[in-house]
């Protein structure tokens, strides 16, 4: 009798120990921090709303059990990085809403946020909010190709030296569809004629700069601007666009029958301002005479190496951080890259770097405002190219 009363007696200290242990433990995990809600004001968005960068959302937020030394950051994503949503230097309060400008993401990407919570260098919790981008209805098409630039010279052309700031505007862009620069050769063939860049998504309206080359005839340089899907390969409309070099006169649109194109894609020429049946338009009258006298055909001078790229990124960041430096000049001989301060000589000069990497550099100590690179590569001959890149400085 005695020993059943021991039992129970046991059992029942056991039970009580038990739910005092679960009690404590489902006290303590309600102390764990946690983002509990983010959401945003805005459910979806055009892709021309969003180029044009005018469009207000108000993200809001939730988080709980945050400590002393933990703190929340927000984050969106543009071009091929994560960057602050907001420039502000107050800590971001762990429950709260803000308005901010949607913005050309500069890829294909939609407007994404992030927000973490972080101790030290850990993520203690993390969230994501993507608003999504509308397939557009409207039939796409190439409003404008246009060039101010003064005409062409044919040295510079052929020693790779010569740009031609385009503008463009596009109208009705479907999502994943990317804009693309050529050049059109006499035999219908194309070349690819734009710069190195550190991104690969061109915006629907923009002024840039192309590097034409030497056409297979005499003649002006024919450029053309097309709206393709990156995916598929679906062309959706172009544009054609005619520069003259130095001497040449303008002269009146050509028929059909003198495009240099081949005859299985030969199309009618609209005039202008008007769209051919294929959607191509022609921007600038094609020239139906070549200039009685020819250009210069003397020797170039000698030229340095071609830098084929030249990138520093990120363009702003804090005092202490780093920048990653990417290169490209497979001609040359010797390459070197300097930094300079407007406010300081202590800049160091990185010598016998080889034609083509990528290193990542910590900014000079003291740098204040902004730091300059110079790329300077010379050929076997001695014969140099530079190229510089200025960053600034922020906070």
């Amino acid at each position: 009798m005695r020993s059943r009363h021991f039992w129970v007696i046991l059992l029942a200290v056991l039970a009580l120990g038990f739910a005092t242990v679960s009690g404590i433990s489902a006290q303590t995990s309600q102390n764990i921090p946690a983002i509990v809600a983010f959401s945003a004001s805005l459910d979806e968005i055009t892709l021309a709303e969003l180029e044009a960068g005018e469009t207000p959302v108000t993200l809001s937020w939730h988080i709980v059990n945050v400590a002393s030394n933990q703190s929340v950051t927000v984050e969106t994503w543009r071009q091929n990085g994560w960057t602050a949503a907001w420039d502000t230097r107050e800590a971001i309060a762990p429950v709260g809403e803000r308005e901010v400008m949607l913005g050309d993401t500069q890829s294909f990407a939609p407007p994404t946020f992030r927000i973490s919570l972080v101790q030290g260098r850990n993520i203690v919790d993390q969230r994501y909010l993507t608003i999504p981008v509308l397939e557009t209805t409207g039939t796409p098409a190439i409003l404008s190709f246009e060039t101010s630039s003064a005409p062409l010279v044919e040295a510079d052309v052929r020693r790779g030296r010569a740009r031609v700031e385009v503008s463009w505007e596009v109208e009705n862009r479907p999502l994943n569809s990317q804009l693309v620069f050529t050049q059109v050769q006499s035999d219908g063939t194309e070349v690819n004629v734009e710069l190195p860049r550190a991104v690969y998504y061109v915006p629907s309206s923009a002024v840039g700069a192309v590097q034409p080359q030497m056409p297979q005839q005499p003649g002006p340089v024919q450029l053309k601007l097309t709206l393709v899907n990156v995916i598929s390969g679906e062309v959706y409309a172009s544009a054609r666009l005619s520069v003259l070099f130095e001497g040449m006169e303008p002269a009146a649109v050509a028929t059909s029958e003198t495009l240099p194109v081949p005859e299985t894609t030969m199309e009618a020429v609209a005039p202008i301002g008007e769209a051919t049946p294929s959607g191509e338009v022609v921007a600038t009258p094609l020239p139906a005479v070549l200039p009685t006298t020819q250009p210069p055909t003397a020797p170039p001078a000698p030229l340095g190496p071609a830098i084929q790229l030249f990138t520093v990124t990120p363009t702003e960041l804090p005092p202490g951080s780093s920048v990653n430096i990417t290169w490209n000049v497979p001609d040359a001989a010797t390459v070197q890259i300097s930094e300079s301060m407007p406010d300081s000589m202590s800049g160091l000069t990185y010598v016998s770097l080889p034609v083509s990497g990528s290193v990542s550099i910590p900014l000079p100590d003291a740098a204040t405002t902004t730091v300059t690179y110079t790329l300077t590569a010379r050929d076997a001959n001695g014969a140099e190219s530079t190229a510089t890149q200025t960053v600034t400085i922020s906070g």
